[in-house]
């Protein structure tokens, strides 16, 4: 199969990116461990293993490819070296040999992660932890003999069988609130003796360090773990020597999270609300002096823009992550004497922050390349520059990609920014200007960021949309006064913001004000509920795990705070505003088609979100379709799911915004003059009984039901092969494409079976119920992703997105889709 083919970008390109998610700076070195996330769309995962960067200077001849150091079916993440450098460390989950079935699950019934380490010279990693709940968070002393560990406490082994039988017997009621979880924090030398309990008896803890002298503990802690108290976090000093506890940060109050000792050990940053008080206020780095105790210090406030991550130094200062607008910058700050510097490299989203010394390893993104893990040498940080280390995704070159630009905007005193991708010329035309989805980022308190994989916003635009993705105000990225101007006033100037950079769009004449629909995840689709009931600006929406009614959301949010910020207090405190703000209140002028999405596993935004509105609009008898996602939370990461929600979305907005027919969407029935076609699937197997396909070409499977209605033919025949056949695949440029033959499966050795004008039939059953008839059947089609129509004679056709790069391997021995 060719290496590079250039093509509109399509979903399964941007779900099957390879994205490095944490990186880890090498002590002494300029080398970058890095964990790597690829979809396995066969097995409907993402895994996540352990890899090493290219040197930034390598050897001549030194292969420049990235080198897996884990390997299987288990996820390994958290990737940390030693501080000598000598030895990577990482989590993952491996069986081991004295252990049974039941001894690798926690109670919970996740798998129990441990801390692994490998030698930096190569070998085999070996496990250092044997916490009896697993790890879910680690670090090196300074020495680099030990590991610390954060994991939850075990229980008795009496309680513990005895909890396991009731599970067994179903006799297992769970109490909200009454079996919070406990936690401690475990030593374990690196030279096999003998693991020490350092702390137990911890609730609520959410992150912990180790000072470089490795006499002190930090961590952050609710003290309760208790859900109504998830945001009243606050950074604990603990001296191991002699056990004493005490609140490093004075009771000052907010979400204090992620604390770290500097390299020197005489401070400890953290990560807090710079109003105490306010969720959505700037997010701000604070420095404690454990010299001079005082007030936590801001580092960032000459700055004004919201922390995102940060990383310390190893001379002592910190390097920081910040919101930028659309981008982010990389600042360099000293909490000795307080000077701050931001970095000048521009241009960029930057994620997955670690350093050593004075380099900084990071994950970088641009709108127009894919992630890369970078380096970057701050001790000069006036001087500093960028280094890509990796290529991760070289297919991304070949895509043709989306015009993309940045809008700017103002409205009541706030300038506003956006970005807009336009379809590129290859795109299908849809009409001059193109159709127009506007897509609202979630938070509120968060932003839009420029970068490659935008919400999809490049396979939308391959299909003909333009797409547009504003900042409004209460976005992250921009000042305090930005950040805090939703106070008391969600879906009011954020919505007034939204529209107004709607009309700049429309006013310069690049997208088209009758066709124009819109959609969010989150907070972005609560404002798409809102938008659709109290504005007739759009024609169809799309709403992802929105909320429908603000004191419900409330009441079984895990999240719940977010309404007690933005609206001042509960909904018994503040019921007028919570109904004029909701959904629910203006539901009656929701008259546009909505699709919902929504995970069925989401304690976010719980799913009767979605179930209220859905009845509602069902009551109200508007067109609306529900779609619950198993296992999913709040989003969908599921590679099948994240290609299905695309797919289903762009088929609701092209049949309710363009009137066109529906793409294929796998398993939904289409019915016409008494036939129903229900759509299975595609697949392009590597070959048919040993027989590769030519030199460019593809071979596609194609697999579908049809069935006869109670009113249609007594008899189904489908002539399945040869130039007569009863089948079709037509490109964009009107190619037609006939099936070769019927995919047959014998013994697990799939084999074309080719009959001339063969005829496939179906009869009515023995009690009289309708005929089906399914069939995969096999086409040679060109080693492209393209869009083809499906006609089929005398029933319904559709549309189907094909890549022939994106599809799986048929497992040995599995039987043709629809077979």
């Amino acid at each position: 199969m060719p290496e590079s083919r250039d093509h509109l970008v399509t979903i399964h390109d941007l779900v099957g990116l390879r994205r490095p998610l944490e990186t880890a700076a090498r002590p002494g070195a300029r080398e970058v461990a890095f964990s790597l996330a690829e979809a396995d769309f066969h097995k409907g995962e993402t895994r996540v293993q352990v890899h090493l960067a290219p040197h930034p200077d390598p050897p001549r001849d030194a292969p420049r490819e990235s080198l897996a150091l884990t390997h299987g079916f288990d996820n390994a993440s958290r990737p940390a070296w030693s501080p000598d450098g000598r030895r990577l460390a990482f989590l993952t989950f491996r069986p081991q040999p004295h252990e049974d079935e039941e001894d690798d699950q926690r109670d919970d019934g996740a798998t129990k992660l441990q801390v692994f380490v490998m030698p930096r010279a190569g070998g085999e990693a070996h496990r250092i932890s044997d916490a009896p709940e697993g790890v879910e968070a680690f670090a090196f002393t300074g020495d680099g003999a030990h590991v610390l560990t954060l994991g939850p406490q075990a229980r008795p082994p009496a309680e513990r069988g005895w909890r396991r039988r009731r599970r067994e017997a179903h006799d297992d009621p769970e109490i909200a609130d009454g079996d919070v979880p406990r936690y401690e924090i475990r030593e374990y030398p690196l030279d096999g003796g003998d693991p020490v309990r350092l702390l137990g008896d911890l609730r609520g803890i959410e992150s912990f360090d180790v000072s470089p002298d490795g006499r002190l503990l930090v961590y952050a802690t609710n003290h309760t773990g208790l859900s109504k108290d998830y945001e009243k976090l606050e950074v604990v000093l603990c001296d191991l020597d002699t056990g004493a506890r005490r609140p490093l940060t004075g009771g000052r109050g907010g979400a204090e999270s992620g604390p770290r000792f500097s390299s020197d050990g005489r401070f400890v940053f953290f990560h807090g609300w710079a109003d105490p008080g306010c969720a959505f206020s700037r997010q701000e780095l604070f420095a404690v002096d454990l010299r001079a105790p005082g007030p936590p210090r801001p580092l960032l406030a000459g700055i004004d823009r919201d922390l995102e991550e940060f990383a310390p130094l190893g001379d002592g200062r910190v390097a920081a992550l910040v919101a930028w607008g659309l981008e982010s910058r990389l600042v360099v700050a000293d909490p000795r004497d307080g000077d701050v510097c931001v970095v000048p490299i521009e241009g960029h989203a930057l994620s997955g922050i670690d350093a050593a010394g004075t380099g900084v390893s990071l994950v970088v993104e641009t709108g127009g390349s894919p992630p890369e893990v970078a380096w970057v040498d701050v001790a000069d940080p006036r001087a500093a520059r960028l280094e890509t280390l990796t290529s991760l995704n070289p297919r991304a070159a070949s895509w043709i990609r989306a015009r993309r630009r940045r809008v700017r905007w103002a409205c009541e005193g706030f300038e506003h920014e956006g970005l807009l991708l336009l379809p590129p010329d290859e795109a299908p035309r849809h009409g001059t200007p193109p159709p127009l989805l506007v897509w609202l980022h979630g938070g509120p308190h968060w932003r839009v960021v420029d970068h490659l994989a935008l919400y999809d916003a490049e396979a939308w635009a391959a299909a003909g949309w333009a797409v547009f993705v504003p900042q409004y105000r209460g976005s992250s990225g921009h000042d305090e006064r930005y950040s805090r101007a939703l106070a008391g006033d969600i879906g009011g100037g954020d919505v007034r913001d939204i529209l107004a950079g709607l009309d700049r769009l429309v006013a310069d004449g690049l997208v088209d004000a009758e066709r124009v629909a819109v959609g969010g995840a989150s907070y972005g689709a609560y404002l798409t509920n809102w938008l659709l009931a109290t504005t007739d600006r759009f024609r169809a929406g799309i709403s992802i795990a929105g909320i429908y009614d603000l004191a419900q959301d409330y009441g079984t949010s895990d999240a719940f705070a977010w309404e007690v910020h933005y609206l001042g207090g509960p909904p018994w405190e503040k019921p007028e505003l919570y109904r004029e703000r909701s959904v629910l209140t203006h539901v009656a002028g929701l008259e546009a088609p909505l699709l919902l999405l929504h995970g069925i596993e989401d304690d976010n935004t719980y799913l009767t979100n979605a179930k209220a509105l859905y009845r509602a609009l069902t009551a109200l008898d508007r067109t609306v379709q529900f779609v619950g996602y198993p296992r999913e939370g709040h989003g969908l990461h599921e590679p099948p799911h994240l290609v299905d929600a695309f797919r289903r979305s762009l088929s609701w907005l092209e049949r309710h915004v363009l009137g066109r027919d529906g793409r294929f969407v796998e398993g939904t029935p289409l019915e016409q003059d008494g036939l129903r076609v229900v759509p299975l699937g595609w697949q392009t197997p590597r070959d048919l009984a040993g027989v590769e396909p030519p030199e460019g070409s593809v071979w596609l499977e194609v697999s579908f039901v049809l069935e006869a209605t109670d009113d249609g033919p007594p008899v189904l025949s489908l002539v399945a092969s040869g130039p007569s056949a009863d089948v079709a695949l037509v490109d964009e440029h009107a190619d037609v494409y006939r099936p070769l033959g019927v995919a047959h499966d014998v013994h697990g050795q799939l084999a074309l079976l080719r009959v001339a004008g063969g005829r496939l039939e179906a009869v009515r059953g023995p009690q009289g119920q309708p005929p089906s008839l399914a069939a995969t059947l096999v086409f040679q089609v060109p080693d492209r992703p393209a869009t083809w129509r499906v006609s089929i004679a005398g029933a319904p056709g559709y549309l189907l997105d094909v890549d022939p790069g994106a599809a799986p391997e048929r497992p040995d021995g599995a039987a043709p889709a629809g077979s």
